[in-house]
């Protein structure tokens, strides 16, 4: 505790001299309008922001304290003082009176030793640990920051600022293996910098080169953010510091982003044990609230080593980070055997660990469709919780439709409020030449939510149904009634007469239930552990069943419901759908999977000898601001 005493008040002296030009208790009026108003998370980053807009001079930020709601916590920004009056909720300060005293990172220049990475101490970890628990808990701030050590650099767009699902991806792109076949390769701190920055213009239909390969898009701006925790130990200013950087004692990038993405799936498991005991993110609880298989119990923590070693910089390219070495990139739209095949060659992984990595990873996160014309997510309003909930949409297991809308936060199932039955439907994206991307959309048999007859409470909703029309019968009574293909992708409106007269346990008439797609997708790389069929080689169109084959036209726009046969394919023995039922029916099965598959992952291609065991307090560690006086609060970890 004396030595995080020590890191604050140091913290303090080199870093938040610059507050004394601050006015608390003043309000600054303008005879213009307000440049911007948005919520920041203190003064100091109502300052940062008012520096990085163009015409901004001044600016006041008013606490969570204030008695008016809709200023509490809001930082606003003017052009032109007007006066000022007093304010005990607000402070106040002008751009001239604010000299940055904020000392650049200091990088030594040619860090990069070609050798295994430096133990890290339990300290050290911890350290580290607080320093992503603030990036992943205030993005904004910590991007604010960076921009303001790095004028020269542009504001990224929202979807592109670091959070944990971005931290694991960087994880696994990382440690591709390099295609030109000679040393080096793996876990080494790099990327590939090619298609990085690239944005998806889908507004003219067919108009883009088809996506196969996956690249590094989107990664670049966590890379830079990690970069500035590996060389500047003072960085982020909200979290403890360190004695000296990463990058001076000798450990290597490649270390460092295999512990971010081991933070960055604690981080998923803490989100979902959190929301299994009832708290709410953005408006949404968890879909397996209250059943024994919501909660994740590991068999044993995650185990973190050492040793990897950085790939040698390129002299051509600007950052460190940076490689000219092309990768072995995993094909975006491949089926199941070809996605498997994939690990096995690369990585070194089994069928059952390729399931339980990608399956897994997959759970965790959303799609961005200006880097890989992919959209929406995998799975809807569950995103910050890693968990096997993909597994249940890929097996086609009945469940409830999470409705989080401006009122409280319902499921949606069937007409009786049983948990509706799933299908696959194939979109075909028309962004590519050949139409593609081609995106696997989650389908719900049930009652629309856009009414009051249809939403459930969770203490209302049930875990079993029936009946259960057996995959791949289609759940609709199209024997006896017209069943037309059902493609609407926003919530449709409710038919009139669906919430009349229903009764009792009925939620919607009968007839009023259909295929309905909300947001939930998946890709062949995904459902192809599950289902058996083929992609064409360039467009990456589905083919080999027959929804895809008996199609009107070779050029169909979607087809759906799927009826593929299951995935057979059994590398070592065990056909992969078995694999996605179990991990779907049993989540602790899947996570005990998943660790080693991870751990592996982040090992790979590092010659064993060189791995050492690295600190274990970081798993379980506690973390969270702790008021320093004169600093506010500063994340540390215990």
């Amino acid at each position: 505790m004396l030595l995080f005493i020590f890191h604050f008040v140091t913290l303090f002296c080199l870093s938040h001299a610059w507050k004394g030009c601050m006015e608390v208790g003043v309000k600054l009026n303008s005879p213009n309008s307000w440049i911007d108003a948005s919520k920041t998370s203190n003064a100091e980053e109502c300052f940062l922001w008012c520096r990085l807009t163009e015409t901004c001079l001044a600016f006041t930020w008013f606490s969570n304290q204030h008695t008016n709601s809709n200023l509490r916590g809001h930082c606003v920004l003017i052009n032109e003082i007007g006066g000022h009056v007093q304010n005990e909720f607000a402070t106040s300060g002008r751009l001239q009176d604010c000299p940055v005293t904020i000392q650049p990172p200091i990088v030594i220049p040619n860090y990069w030793t070609g050798e295994p990475g430096e133990q890290w101490t339990e300290e050290e970890a911890l350290i580290v640990k607080a320093k992503l628990y603030m990036v992943l808990n205030s993005g904004g701030t910590v991007t604010n920051e960076y921009l303001g050590l790095h004028p020269d650099v542009l504001r990224p767009a929202n979807y592109m600022i670091p959070n944990a699902p971005k931290m694991l991806r960087l994880g696994f792109h990382s440690c591709l293996r390099y295609s030109d076949g000679l040393d080096g390769g793996g876990c080494d701190g790099c990327l590939n910098p090619a298609g990085m920055g690239n944005v998806a213009n889908c507004t003219v239909q067919n108009s883009n080169p088809d996506v196969k390969y996956t690249d590094n898009n989107g990664l670049g701006f966590t890379a830079d953010i990690l970069e500035e925790i590996y060389t500047n130990p003072e960085f982020p200013h909200g979290a403890v510091i360190m004695e000296e950087s990463l990058a001076t004692t000798r450990k290597t990038r490649a270390d460092l982003w295999a512990f971010a993405a081991s933070v960055a799936i604690e981080w998923g498991v803490d989100r979902n044990n959190e929301a299994c005991e009832g708290e709410i993110m953005n408006k949404c609880s968890h879909l397996q609230f209250g059943t024994p298989e919501c909660k994740l119990s590991l068999s044993r923590p995650l185990e973190f080593k050492t040793g990897r070693t950085d790939c040698k910089p390129s002299e051509r390219l600007e950052k460190r980070w940076q490689t000219d070495r092309k990768e072995v990139q995993p094909n975006a739209q491949g089926n199941g055997r070809e996605t498997t095949d994939y690990f096995q060659d690369n990585f070194g992984l089994s069928g059952r660990e390729s399931v339980a990595l990608l399956g897994g990873a997959h759970s965790f996160g959303t799609f961005n469709h200006a880097n890989s014309m992919f959209k929406y997510d995998w799975t809807r309003k569950q995103t910050h919780f890693l968990n096997n909930q993909l597994f249940r949409h890929i097996a086609m297991k009945p469940q409830y439709f999470s409705n989080c809308g401006s009122h409280d936060w319902t499921l949606v199932g069937d007409h009786l409020g049983q948990p509706a039955e799933t299908r696959w439907l194939v979109r075909a994206n028309k962004c590519g030449y050949g139409m593609g991307p081609f995106q696997w959309t989650h389908w719900y048999h049930r009652c629309p939510a856009s009414n009051t007859c249809a939403g459930l409470s969770q203490d209302e909703s049930v875990t079993e149904r029936w009946p259960i029309h057996e995959y791949p019968e289609d759940p609709r009574d199209c024997e006896n009634q017209h069943c037309r293909e059902e493609d609407e992708r926003a919530e449709p409106d409710t038919p009139a007469r669906c919430c009349d007269n229903l009764g009792e346990g009925q939620k919607c008439k009968e007839g009023c239930m259909k295929f309905i797609a909300n947001d939930e997708t998946a890709l062949s790389v995904d459902v192809g552990f599950y289902l058996d069929f083929q992609v064409d080689n360039i467009t990456g169109r589905p083919h080999g069943c027959p929804v895809f084959d008996d199609q009107h036209s070779a050029h169909w726009g979607s087809a759906g419901p799927v009826d593929c046969p299951k995935q057979m394919y059994a590398p070592e023995g065990e056909p992969l759908h078995l694999v996605v039922e179990e991990f779907a029916d049993y989540q602790n099965l899947w996570i005990d999977d998943f660790i080693p598959a991870f751990e592996q992952m982040v090992a790979n291609g590092i010659p064993e000898e060189d791995l050492q065991a690295g600190p274990t307090r970081w798993w379980g560690a506690d973390c969270n601001q702790q008021y320093v006086q004169k600093l506010g609060k500063i994340w540390g970890c215990q």
